[in-house]
């Protein structure tokens, strides 16, 4: 945890896009990540305030009502769990707490809606001029000629990324309007909205349970970066680098690890990151952003590979470290 915390809080994208710049309103990460800490604590209720208020500071935080749904949706686990009841229970569904709670959800939407509409106050008594601000699209980006490179003012898009490989224009046509009329982006969130409901919500082992959470949280705000309609600007990327802190190790994305430990790969992961979208071309970044997420979604293989070559530095390093000492240790002789 406190790897996580001073890997975001000294991360060069953050203190140059939100702390020089201010590009990215700061509380909005701030009460996004407040969220996923209160519904962690069992604070439901809280928890979900806090992630409304997110949505008040930026929109982008609508998508994370996804991940809350999943959650909310199911019953909540018990305020106290004796280690008695756990072992002498037969029925593991007593507190696997993966049942539906659709009566509670919406009493938790109830609470939402009272808590916009003392928020949106006095606005929301124009209530034709809110509904039409609500509601106003925010835009696409539609290349209109697909032969040259955008004009630098104009948000990433992946058919960017096509003009600049020079590949065929049809294929950039099609990813050109596909992305701007948001069919990546749906196709994208119907399946990671899929994998969030149907993830075990097991009480006995929560944290597991939060960290697939987080890993499939991740993956829909990278999906939502890098399929936006609209575009994007390197500084949006400032709401993902809390996620990369914390999943920054293999481990943090698996289920059933019950203790992680802390590894170089904590610190080395958010620099890398963040070194590969400050560093690189406007033109260029969001092809590595699509790079991170796979390696995200292979991410079992790349930590077998980082496993495999951590195990023989270690080992190599271990041998050197014997004969210096080794030699240290032999008698001069005369």
């Amino acid at each position: 945890g406190e790897i996580a915390v001073a890997s975001y809080l000294l991360n060069p994208l953050i203190l140059y896009h939100t702390v020089y710049e201010w590009l990215n309103p700061a509380p909005f990460v701030f009460f996004m990540m407040l969220s996923f800490y209160l519904l962690m604590k069992n604070y439901r209720t809280m928890g979900t305030l806090a992630m409304v208020t997110a949505v008040l500071f930026k929109q982008t935080a609508v998508f994370l009502a996804l991940p809350l749904i999943a959650y909310l949706i199911k019953t909540p686990p018990p305020k106290e769990q004796s280690e008695t009841d756990q072992e002498t229970s037969e029925d593991s569904e007593l507190y696997a707490g993966d049942n539906l709670d659709v009566l509670g959800l919406l009493r938790m939407t109830v609470i939402v809606l009272i808590f916009l509409v003392v928020m949106s106050l006095p606005y929301i008594l124009d209530f034709s001029n809110y509904l039409y601000y609500i509601f106003l699209k925010p835009g696409m980006t539609i290349i209109d000629d697909i032969t040259i490179i955008p004009e630098g003012n104009i948000p990433m898009t992946l058919a960017v990324l096509l003009i600049i490989a020079g590949a065929p224009e049809p294929l950039t046509q099609f990813v050109n309007l596909a992305n701007a009329y948001s069919v990546f982006l749906l196709i994208s969130i119907i399946v990671l909205l899929y994998l969030m409901f149907t993830e075990v919500k097991d009480d006995r082992d929560l944290p597991s349970y939060w960290r697939r959470i987080l890993y499939l949280s991740l993956l829909l705000l990278l999906c939502v970066h890098i399929f936006s309609p609209r575009g994007i600007y390197k500084y949006y990327f400032v709401a993902l680098i809390p996620l990369f802190s914390i999943l920054s190790s293999q481990s943090m994305t698996l289920r059933g690890t019950k203790k992680i430990r802390a590894s170089l790969s904590m610190v080395i992961t958010p620099l890398l990151v963040t070194a590969a979208i400050l560093i690189p071309s406007r033109y260029i970044y969001i092809g590595i952003l699509v790079l991170i997420m796979l390696s995200y979604i292979l991410h079992k293989h790349f930590g077998e590979v980082y496993g495999l070559i951590s195990q023989s530095l270690a080992y190599d390093l271990q041998r050197l470290k014997s004969r210096l000492f080794q030699r240290s240790s032999e008698p001069v002789s005369s």
